[in-house]
Parts: C-alpha cells; sequence; structure tokens
C-alpha cells in the first residue's frame, strides 16, 4: 500500500459504503478472503497484502487502528515520529544520497563513543535544535523573555558547560564564575581523554545457559523461529523439558512469513500451545524470544492491531492450563529450539518426537546441562 497505508487501488465495484468484512467469505467456520473479488478489485500489490492478513474466526466488528504503533492506539509521540517520518522522506528527495550516508556515519560515531549518555543526548537535542531554551519558550509563548539567565543580556547559548550551569542557576540556586566555565571544560575533556586513554572496561554479565524448571510437576517450553531463505516461509522449533532436563517432546516445521514479524510471532507462539496441549503438558513454563507478544501477555496493555485476535487465541489456550507463565529470553539462551527451527527449513513437513531427543539437539542439550 502507499506510504501512508491507505488503498489507492480506483473503487469500481465496491459501494461507498463497503467495509473490510465485505471483503470476507464467513460460509464456513474458517473465514477466508474473497479472492476472485479482490483480484478484481485491488492493484496486485495490494491483492498480495490483503491475502497475506490473517482472519479470526471470531470475525470481531470493524474497527479503526492506528499503524504507527505496536498497540495500535494513537499516541503523541507516534504521531511525533510520523511527522519527523514524513519529513525525512520529504528531505530525502532533494538531498543526495552522500549527504545521508555522511550523516548516518556521524550519529553512528556519536553512539559508538566513549561518553556517558547524558551527554550523547545533549549532542542529539543540540543537533536536532530541541533543546528547551529560553529561545525556544519565548517562541511558544511559554516564558516571557529569552534573554539568558547568567547574564540576562544576550539570548541563551547552547553550550554543554554554560547550559550544565545555566540548570544550576535556576534549579539549585548556586550562582556559577564565568571564569570557571572554560576551566571546568578542560578537566572534563581531560578525564574524558585519560579514560579513552586507558581503555573502559565494561562488565559483562556472565553466560547463562538454560535451566530446568525447579517442580517435577512443572514443564518448560522453549520456542522460536529461524528466518527462510524463502521470503514465504520461516522455520519453527518447539521442545519440552522436565526438571531433571530431559527432552520430552519436540517438534519442527515450516510455517507461512505473516506480513508482519509481530504476526507471525504470535502465530508460532500459539502453534506451540497447541503442540503443549496435544502432548498433555497441563503446567508449562513458556520461553521465547518473543519480547513483543510475551509483553502484551504478561500485561494489560490493549493492542487493537490485526495482530490482537492471534494474542486473543494465545490467551483462550493458556485458559485451558493448570498453570502457564510466559518468559522473554535473549536467543542465545534459546540455543535447542533454534536447532529445531535450523532444521525445519529444510524439511517440507512437520517432524514431532515424543519421549526422545532428536540427534542433532545431544550436543546442545548436553552443554545445557554442564
Amino acid at each position: 500500500m502507499a506510504f501512508n497505508q491507505k488503498v489507492i487501488s480506483p473503487r469500481t465495484i465496491l459501494p461507498a459504503e463497503a467495509r473490510v468484512a465485505d471483503l470476507i467469505d464467513t460460509s464456513s467456520f474458517q473465514p477466508r478472503w474473497k479472492g476472485t473479488l479482490i483480484d478484481s478489485v485491488f492493484y496486485p500489490f495490494e491483492v498480495d497484502i490483503i491475502k497475506s492478513i490473517p482472519l479470526n474466526f471470531r470475525l470481531p466488528p470493524d474497527s479503526l487502528i492506528w499503524t504507527k504503533n505496536k498497540a495500535g492506539n494513537f499516541t503523541v509521540r507516534s504521531a511525533y515520529f510520523l511527522q519527523k517520518e514524513l519529513e525525512n522522506a520529504s528531505y530525502g528527495n532533494l538531498a543526495s544520497s552522500s549527504h545521508s550516508g555522511r550523516r548516518h556515519s556521524f550519529w553512528n560515531i556519536i553512539r559508538s563513543s566513549l561518553i556517558p549518555p547524558k551527554i550523547k543526548s545533549f549532542i542529539w537535542r543540540a543537533c536536532t535544535d530541541s533543546i528547551p531554551l529560553r529561545t525556544k519558550l519565548f517562541d511558544k509563548r511559554i516564558s516571557s523573555s529569552y534573554s539568558c539567565v547568567l547574564c540576562s543580556d544576550a539570548a541563551e547559548s547552547s553550550l554543554w558547560m554554560i547550559w550544565n550551569c545555566r540548570n544550576k542557576f535556576i534549579f539549585e540556586n548556586k550562582t556559577p564564575c564565568s571564569d570557571g566555565f572554560w576551566s571546568g571544560a578542560s578537566v572534563y575533556v581531560m578525564e574524558l581523554m585519560e579514560v579513552n586513554k586507558n581503555g573502559l572496561t565494561v562488565p559483562t554479565a556472565p553466560d547463562r545457559k538454560w535451566s530446568p524448571p525447579l517442580s517435577d510437576s512443572v514443564f518448560k517450553l522453549n520456542l522460536t523461529l529461524s528466518q527462510s531463505r524463502s521470503k514465504a516461509s520461516v522455520g519453527v522449533g518447539f521442545l519440552i523439558r522436565n526438571s531433571e532436563r530431559e527432552v520430552l517432546a519436540a517438534s519442527c516445521e515450516r510455517v507461512r512469513k505473516e506480513l508482519y514479524s509481530l504476526w507471525t510471532a504470535a502465530a508460532v507462539m500459539r502453534k506451540a500451545l497447541v503442540f503443549c496441549q496435544n502432548s498433555c503438558f497441563s503446567k508449562v513454563i513458556v520461553e521465547s524470544d518473543f519480547a513483543e507478544p510475551v509483553d502484551f501477555i504478561n500485561s494489560d496493555r490493549i493492542c487493537t492491531l490485526e495482530v490482537a485476535w492471534i494474542l486473543e487465541d494465545v490467551k483462550l489456550i493458556c485458559k485451558q492450563f493448570v498453570s502457564i507463565s510466559f518468559v522473554s529470553v535473549p536467543l542465545k539462551y534459546n540455543r535447542a529450539a533454534l536447532a529445531l527451527a535450523s532444521a525445519a527449513k529444510k524439511n517440507e513437513k512437520t517432524i514431532i518426537w515424543l519421549e526422545k531427543c532428536p540427534s542433532f539437539l545431544f550436543s546442545i542439550v548436553q552443554r545445557d546441562i554442564n
């Protein structure tokens, strides 16, 4: 669809009051898109997008959604980023690619610099002209004066040391000495050079391994997906282990890749829960690297995007378990499930192992034990 996500195909067959529901065939239990009608109404690239949207068998009523954040709800923050995105797109049509590349390189240098985060934030604000100086506040009629609070003469400057002293003067009632600006800046630069010279040591977290459930009656389900060379599918892998670290069930298969990664992750999670349910495990801890779906399931956040109905399915399935919890873990702590997902990309059919461990998982499972 177009950049603003509006349909650009001309309205020829459908009436003006037509809704999305008019494009759905509800004659069977599982709703389907009316392929012939969609092919005759929309441009080919829009047809592919529409048909890739999964349908909810509960058929909720049509509703308006805001596509610029993950919950589907309008926020001022998302509107701001949309405005910047539009401005950048407009600017990009006029600017050369070399200029854009230099700007990208500049920000990479700032991000990787060994300087405190507050300085990085200040640089970004200064370069984007978003520091709340008095001149800014005066323009927005928030302040009655644009003069510097220190000298009450010129307009406020955005230099860091001056900004720091200005804040101390306003919020801590400390009057700085103007002679101390440059000496303070010099000391700060010397300290920074000393740190960069000696090297900055960042403590690293110990290499975590998979941890078993603490109770004999609770089982742990690990799942993930692996991108396939085919743009239309992904490999998915699930395995269930007990407190003795034994693999009780495992599965790998290729599934359709949905339009958005969040949809795909939610659909894979739903499939894994059905697999776990069919394998007769009722007390489960679910571990995956799907941070967004896990966050939606564990919180009371309301999602109005198309993926919402898949998450509703997940929550309905969860009610059929005696106990279930969801945990988001980094992919490197989910190596066994990743190996299954990678194997799925090489197979056309679904493979299931019950009460035994796939041979290619032995070494990974053994590393988790030791």
